[in-house]
């Protein structure tokens, strides 16, 4: 569900900045304008890119720390031994357990962070102001 709504968010953001900016610029501008634009974009997509793996990076150590605070080894390593593995097997086992569900945790977070963030971007395009030529580049085929 996050991916979905922020595939919907982007759609919601890139169409209407795209129809703004072409439409506020001069006929002769309009190549120069989409250049910058895709330069921007791609600039901004690798900023993007590399703020949104260190927060999840920072999250998911962050969520591994509050999961580790709170578990009880001895009860877990009693479970685990019950089954049959050795000490250290039980061990690997727990802490796997724990970095799976670190992982979970924060993807989710990002995703629902990255979604939020892409909605009020594109809730934020209401706010700009209406070019004053209208319909002057078309956007598609």
């Amino acid at each position: 569900m996050p991916q979905f709504v922020m595939g919907l968010g982007m759609t919601f953001l890139m169409l209407p900045i795209m129809t703004l900016t072409l439409n506020t610029v001069e006929e002769h501008e309009v190549a120069s304008a989409a250049g910058l634009q895709s330069f921007m974009r791609t600039i901004a997509t690798a900023f993007a890119t590399s703020i949104s793996l260190a927060y999840w990076g920072d999250t998911q150590r962050a969520t591994r720390n509050d999961i580790v605070s709170v578990l009880e080894p001895g009860a877990a390593e009693g479970a685990i031994a019950g089954i049959g593995l050795s000490p250290e097997a039980g061990l690997q086992v727990l802490s796997n357990m724990v970095e799976v569900e670190a992982t979970t945790l924060s993807v989710i977070h990002v995703f629902w962070t990255t979604s939020t963030i892409l909605l009020v971007a594109a809730a934020l395009i209401w706010l700009a102001p209406r070019p004053k030529r209208r319909g002057g580049v078309s956007i598609g085929h």
